[in-house]
């Protein structure tokens, strides 16, 4: 008799390692929590409403990737998930079926103008319709010496010792960054730019353009970089579907068993080189190499290593229009201009001939006026009709994501050296890979890979 592929924890990751496990002929038993499946890539559901948590579109396609390399050379704390993009749009299409679609394209709201959206596309075609002609020459001068800047080959490996806002300013130049990353920064989080790790800059929604780029950008030259980044949702409930058809699917399977839990309390050596998983107000599991998918925090805690990261604090807001007042409503709109609020709106479900749209405000709006800074932004933007009626679902303010910082880049790295000196015979993923690997695309790509090695490996005997 041998002993099934121990499975442990609610996240993204977790979901797809057991399922991927299965798939390939382990029985797995999968601790799954009763509630916070899918962390924040999980919908609020008040009123069997589906409220998003903010931006929650679907990756799938970069430029210039091709084959993707072998799963067990993936490097979290490198180039991470972008190499496997293929195999990720694999695994979400064969999940979604035909309930995949492309999202429209985003727009941008910058000098009081609505265009074209920069930042996540990465396609700058459409700068020159938001400056002046003395901001584009001045753009175009401080990017005059062009290339790819410090995304030049050696040199962007040093990205990790430098703070986004001095690698901004020598990529972009001064008047860029000023217009462009430093408004929406600041809007995120008190520091802005100035304590963030340049490589980390994604978990802001931020990018680093090459200079050449900028410079043909400000100057109307052809561009030789057109990137294609589409973005993809899941009808009719975006990551929030994948989750629950995850869920669904491991639920079903005959190779699965899925045993609901109140959290792990405790996790360390147990005997025979096993680990010994003790759940909430439950009996132990003693499991041979493992895969620990839990949230960077919750697998610290559970193995008695200290972690305690700065959060970055968040406002929300969620409110529903009538389709009759919309003018025009992407699928997300940055917001940069600092005397707007907002940081981003996305649209939500349609339902009863409303829309719903989640307002991320700038971290310093209060809860109690969430709901009328979306609607006043809504208006100002001209997405929706003047006079029209916004009524308010519901708010959240408090500490959400993990401050991308220098200071908690330290701290992960002192609790994983911590965790790794415990010497456990697991597989650790979930965010617990490399500080910041925590995108839902990373945790997809690492469940795939742990699902793999495990079916490579022979079954433990039990004892």
């Amino acid at each position: 008799m041998t002993r099934p592929l121990v499975v442990v924890g609610g996240t993204i990751a977790a979901l797809v390692a057991a399922d991927g496990a299965a798939a390939a002929g382990r029985e797995v038993v999968l601790l799954l929590p009763r509630q916070g499946v899918g962390g924040g890539f999980a919908p609020l559901t008040p009123d069997g409403r589906r409220l998003d948590r903010g931006l929650r579109a679907l990756e799938l396609h970069y430029e210039g990737t091709g084959s993707p390399p072998p799963l067990e050379d993936y490097d979290a704390a490198g180039a991470g998930h972008r190499p496997y993009a293929q195999q990720i749009a694999a695994f979400i299409r064969e999940l979604a079926g035909p309930g995949l679609v492309e999202l429209g394209r985003p727009r941008l709201w910058l000098r009081g103008r609505l265009g074209e959206e920069l930042l996540t596309t990465c396609d700058l075609t459409g700068l020159l319709g938001y400056l002046t002609a003395a901001q584009a020459e001045t753009i175009a001068r401080q990017t005059a010496h062009g290339g790819a800047g410090l995304l030049d080959g050696a040199r962007r490996h040093g990205l990790g010792d430098l703070d986004l806002g001095a690698a901004s300013r020598e990529q972009h130049g001064a008047l860029f960054h000023d217009l462009v990353i430093a408004p929406l920064a600041a809007k995120l989080r008190p520091g802005g730019t100035d304590d963030v790790p340049a490589a980390l800059r994604r978990k802001l929604w931020l990018p680093l353009f090459h200079p050449q780029t900028l410079h043909e950008a400000a100057t109307g030259a052809p561009p030789a970089f057109r990137p294609e980044r589409p973005f993809h949702g899941i009808e009719p409930g975006g990551t929030g579907e994948l989750i629950a058809r995850l869920t669904a699917r491991l639920q079903a399977s005959p190779r699965v068993a899925v045993r609901r839990t109140d959290g792990i309390e405790r996790i360390e050596r147990g005997r025979s080189g096993a680990v010994l998983i003790t759940p909430r107000r439950s009996l132990p599991v003693h499991a041979a190499e493992p895969i620990l998918a839990l949230a960077p925090g919750e697998l610290f805690a559970a193995c008695g290593v200290p972690y305690a990261p700065e959060r970055e604090t968040s406002t929300l807001a969620w409110v529903e229009v009538a389709e009759d007042d919309v003018l025009t409503l992407p699928s997300f709109v940055h917001v940069v201009d600092s005397d707007v609020r907002v940081f981003r709106l996305s649209r939500g479900e349609r339902r009863d001939g409303r829309i719903t749209v989640c307002a991320e405000l700038a971290h310093d709006v209060p809860k109690a006026f969430a709901a009328s800074t979306a609607a006043a932004a809504l208006t100002r933007l001209g997405l929706i009709r003047a006079g029209a009626s916004v009524r308010p679902i519901t708010a959240f303010a408090g500490p959400t994501f993990t401050a991308p910082t220098f200071a908690n880049r330290a701290r992960f790295g002192e609790a994983r050296a911590a965790y790794d000196a415990l010497g456990l015979d697991a597989q650790a993923i979930g965010g617990v890979e490399a500080f910041g690997a925590d995108s839902l695309n990373e945790q997809l790509v690492q469940g795939l890979r742990a699902a793999q090695l495990a079916a490579h490996r022979p079954a433990a005997a039990a004892a």
